[in-house]
């Protein structure tokens, strides 16, 4: 020992040790921090807050999937899907967790199943908020769905759906998946753990970097997912990976439900389905007893209707597809086990699908390829989880199934859906395993469109910057303005169950319902969009439906709070139809104010509203023909019939609109040419049903021409539809029904 030093004494040996320690600790702390203040690998919650000026709702975040799949340019999208942030008392809320096929792939997610189970309980529990959120993407398998359980029970679900399974293998973490980080679930959970941490994402990220540069990647780039997730591209049956596979899905599916169980949340597991009769082995064995071998001898006894035969042959002929995009039987047993191990109920899908199959054999009927359901599969499998749900006594109130038929025929989807659907299959057999060019079109196409809807379909297909939802609106603008009203109205209707977090798409089809005077259809469509946000083009034409189907107490307060939202903007109808309803509720002094603050706007206006000559041109999508209309009615409220009747013919050879053969018929009426009156007059009717105002013109028009049963027979028709019609002109009296 030198001479003046001091000795380090053990203490302080441990504490400058200790010191040591924690500095790499809190510049790895500080390294944390600052990555989450600059939201590096962007937010890593499942449920984040939606857009302004959706404040009140949450939906599901991007970046939850996206650190699934490192070095992946485009990764899979989540559903898009979202939930209040509080939770109605009187709220019904399922989660529906799984893959692309519960993610509705390949339509749009107006034909998710999930999407359609929320219609049918909307009809089957019409007093309950009723929400169905759908936490799907493609190639994503238990293992990402049991990493994001926790966060799907905190928000007070009502029940789970569980439809998951034919993605174990090659999905993100599964046994033969080029994403993998073990074998072991518990490492694999362990790991997806430390994806939340800022500082082991950005040192994953680092290494993928390098990797990449390392490796050329060519050839990928236009490689289909499927083919991108692929690690081990066979998997014989019964070998270690095969194993590994189920052992991963028992282990997290037991997880996901025990979970559940655990927070009071009750679940339902669905077993799964795929094409067994339409879809060869992807890659097979050579030899007696190989995939291919079993698939054709399933044919030979499919095509002798030895039905239960070919349909083991068939099963065994996919169990030993070396390929594993499709569950193998195992698979199905694993979620039977772990529903009796649990008690937890299983939807019998299988049992279902075989139920409704020729022969009981699943194929091409059903599927629209190797395992994803076609829009006949997915409305069939929505009604399996309704009537499990249903089973099960989740509902508070009896069960009441809504008739298939029915439903389907109103539910929002339209040829534009069926050839997306088309499309996005054959782009996914032009890729391996599929590999099928088509003749004379390199694998490109199918030649050029035959309509616009061939068009905006492809075209939705082929460009990440067109979407499906662009599709809908486009074809339903032009439908609009070329008077294809009713077609109109379902692109509209499908972009509403597309798009559950827009109030203008249930407000756009309200209109087109409107023009065809479709009232009781308008109001839960505008009711659906006061839910997502309040607006003043909801309100008025929520309370212009109403006031036609006899609740005018009702109506009022929607038109007042049209007024008061948007003062400035308001429009003639919402007046007229405030001053009239007020007026049949007996109300004169409120219709006396209303009347007021119309003569404030437009003093000549009000005055015509006051003697009914005001009609609304709803449904004329001219605007040329609206001029010549509002145009005529000055002429025909100075009683210059001469000058207004040009007017009307010309806007008729634009346009051929009800109003104008009304107006037309008045005037006819008028200069004592009855019969040239009634044959507009019916012209008007065809497009002006319900118009009481209309029938009994029509009644004097018939009884000026001596059609006195005629004219009786309307008069009839007018009592049922309005009992309190009063008869100024006598005709009862003329024709002698008094």
């Amino acid at each position: 020992m030198q001479s003046g030093s001091v000795p380090i004494t053990r203490r302080k040996r441990l504490f400058f040790s200790l010191i040591l320690i924690l500095i790499p600790v809190f510049l790895m702390f500080c390294l944390e921090g600052l990555l989450r203040l600059l939201q590096y690998g962007g937010e890593q919650k499942l449920f984040m807050d939606a857009p302004a000026p959706y404040r009140n709702f949450l939906i599901q975040n991007p970046h939850a999937v996206r650190r699934t799949f490192p070095g992946l340019r485009q990764p899979p999208t989540l559903s898009y899907d979202f939930l209040l942030k509080k939770k109605p008392e009187n709220g019904f809320r399922l989660f529906v967790l799984g893959g692309s096929t519960t993610a509705g792939f390949p339509y749009g997610n107006n034909l998710a199943f999930g999407r359609i189970l929320s219609g049918r309980l909307e009809q089957a529990l019409p007093d309950r908020t009723i929400e169905v959120v759908t936490v799907a993407a493609s190639a994503i398998n238990t293992y990402t769905l049991n990493d994001w359980m926790e966060e799907i029970l905190g928000q007070d679900p009502d029940g789970i759906l569980i439809y998951a399974g034919h993605n174990e293998y090659y999905g993100a973490f599964g046994a033969g998946s080029m994403l993998r980080a073990g074998r072991n679930p518990v490492l694999v959970r362990i790991y997806l753990g430390l994806l939340r941490v800022r500082l082991f994402l950005l040192m994953r990220d680092c290494v993928q970097k390098i990797r990449g540069v390392l490796t050329s990647g060519k050839g990928m780039e236009k490689a289909t997912l499927m083919e991108r997730m692929i690690g081990e591209k066979e998997i014989p049956l019964g070998g270690s990976l095969y194993q590994s596979g189920e052992r991963q899905f028992e282990y997290n599916l037991s997880s996901m439900v025990r979970k559940a169980k655990k927070s009071g949340v009750p679940v339902i597991l669905g077993d799964l389905v795929c094409n067994l009769r339409d879809q060869k082995p992807f890659v097979s064995s050579s030899g007696k007893g190989s995939a291919d071998s079993l698939y054709h001898r399933a044919k030979e006894l499919d095509q002798r209707a030895v039905c239960d035969s070919a349909r083991a042959y068939y099963t065994r002929a996919k169990d030993s597809d070396l390929l594993r995009f499709r569950a193998p039987s195992s698979f199905n047993e694993i979620i039977r086990r772990t529903g009796e191990k649990e008690s937890v109920p299983v939807a019998g899908v299988l049992a279902r699908f075989e139920e409704n199959s020729t022969c009981g054999l699943i194929g091409d009927h059903f599927m629209s390829d190797h395992l994803h359901p076609n829009i006949d599969g997915e409305f069939l499998l929505s009604r399996i989880f309704f009537d499990a749900v249903a089973d099960a006594g989740w509902f508070a109130s009896p069960r009441q199934a809504p008739d298939e038929t029915v439903f389907r025929r109103h539910w929002g989807y339209t040829d534009l859906d069926s050839l997306f659907g088309v499309y996005s299959i054959r782009a996914l057999k032009r890729g391996w395993p599929y590999e099928e060019k088509e003749s004379g079109q390199d694998g490109e196409g199918s030649g050029e469109p035959a309509n616009r809807v061939e068009e905006l379909a492809a075209r939705a297909e082929k460009y990440d910057n067109y979407s499906l939802v662009k599709a809908h609106r486009e074809l339903a603008e032009q439908y609009d303005a070329e008077g294809q009203t009713e077609s109109a109205f379902r692109e509209y209707r499908a972009l509403v169950c597309m798009n559950r977090l827009n109030e203008d798409y249930p407000v756009q089809a309200a209109r087109t319902l409107f023009s065809m005077k479709r009232w009781e259809e308008m109001i839960p469509l505008l009711e659906k969009s006061l839910r997502i946000r309040e607006s003043a083009s909801a309100h008025a034409l929520l309370g212009q439906s109403l006031t036609h189907t006899g609740r005018d107490k009702d109506a009022v307060a929607h038109l007042e709070r049209a007024v008061a939202l948007d003062p400035g903007r308001v429009q003639l109808p919402v007046y007229k139809y405030l001053i009239e309803a007020y007026a049949r509720l007996g109300d004169e002094q409120k219709a006396r104010l209303w009347t007021g603050k119309l003569k404030e706007l437009d003093p000549r206006m009000a005055e015509q509203l006051l003697s009914h000559d005001v009609e609304v041109y709803a449904g004329i999508h001219s605007k040329e023909v609206i001029s010549l209309l509002t145009e005529a009615q000055k002429f025909i409220v100075a009683r210059r019939f001469d000058k207004a009747l040009p007017l009307l013919a010309k806007s008729l050879e634009i346009e051929e609109t009800p109003l104008a053969h009304w107006w037309i018929g008045k005037i006819y009426l008028m200069a004592e040419k009855p019969d040239l009156a009634v044959r507009h007059m019916l012209k008007a009717r065809s497009g002006l049903e319900g118009d009481a105002k209309l029938l009994y013109d029509l009644a004097v028009a018939y009884a000026f021409n001596g059609r006195n049963q005629e004219a009786a027979e309307t008069l009839a028709e007018l009592k049922k539809l309005n009992p309190a019609f009063q008869d100024p002109m006598g005709i009862r009296q003329k024709i002698g029904l008094q």
